[in-house]
């Protein structure tokens, strides 16, 4: 009898926590919420259309390492509720919904990665600034 076992892979942990804040002074987070705030009033009457701000999305399954937390944005497909991080919600949701046209992003680091990635898949979806980001960011100097 073999006394080798097949190793059994442990589960991969998808934090809903970047430890990372939500932004860098009081005005971008100012336009941060009023941008949400307004999409939500927006699609009030839609359930399903989930909008959040600042939630984790891991667009790499298997790479918990690899990670989005953007701003500001909407979903369409998943019904709205409080959830913790998104595993594959882009990719998942393209059969569903449709490849998307653009992608609002604040020009961090971890956003333009994920973005990147999924543009390997998804050629003609663009990336474009997010004005309250940007415009918060000016205004801080």
């Amino acid at each position: 009898m073999s006394a080798i076992r097949e190793a059994k892979s442990l589960p991969i942990h998808y934090p809903d926590s970047d430890g990372e804040p939500m932004s860098d002074n009081t005005v971008q987070f100012a336009w941060i919420a009023l941008v949400m705030w307004n999409l939500e009033h927006l699609f009030a009457g839609r359930p399903n259309v989930f909008v959040a701000g600042d939630h984790l999305i891991y667009p790499v399954e298997g790479k918990p390492d690899i990670r989005l937390a953007p701003d500001v944005y909407v979903a369409f497909g998943p019904h709205k509720g409080h959830r913790g991080s998104y595993r594959q919600a882009l990719a998942n949701a393209v059969p569903r919904t449709g490849t998307p046209r653009q992608i609002v992003a604040d020009g961090g680091s971890d956003l333009q990665k994920g973005i990147a990635l999924f543009q390997k898949d998804y050629p003609r979806t663009i990336s474009v600034p997010d004005i309250a980001h940007s415009t918060a960011n000016m205004l801080k100097y």
